[in-house]
């Protein structure tokens, strides 16, 4: 089963969109808290992605690993546990370093920009 069926599944779905949408909400909040936890703690490009990376594990560690298979059913670890799905969760543990190495430069990009393109 593709992973994002998985997710559409932790909200009582079969819906591919209703998957990416859960998904892409998620992944919104999360980038919230990146700036509310890491926005004093980031000095420049090394500091934000080594902050963006980690925070990438931890929420594949803590939403892939630990709550989304709980919440079908499954034992924690289950993706590491079970051998056909091994690939998947790697797969995952890459998608979501990227995640965090992006969210880090887009926050810092945004967060450091000159006062002369600032709206607020």
């Amino acid at each position: 089963m593709p992973m994002i069926a998985m997710v559409a599944k932790v909200v009582g779905s079969d819906s591919i969109l209703v998957g990416w949408v859960y998904h892409l909400f998620n992944s919104a909040v999360i980038g919230a808290l990146f700036g509310l936890i890491f926005g004093a703690r980031v000095r420049g490009y090394p500091s934000v992605f080594g902050w963006g990376a980690a925070y990438g594990v931890f929420w594949w560690v803590l939403g892939a690993l630990i709550l989304m298979p709980i919440l079908l059913g499954m034992p924690a670890f289950a993706p590491l546990m079970m051998g056909p799905m091994r690939i998947v969760a790697m797969g995952s543990l890459v998608g979501h370093i990227i995640y965090g190495l992006v969210l880090g430069g887009v926050f810092l990009m945004l967060h450091h920009r000159p006062a002369a393109l600032r709206t607020t």
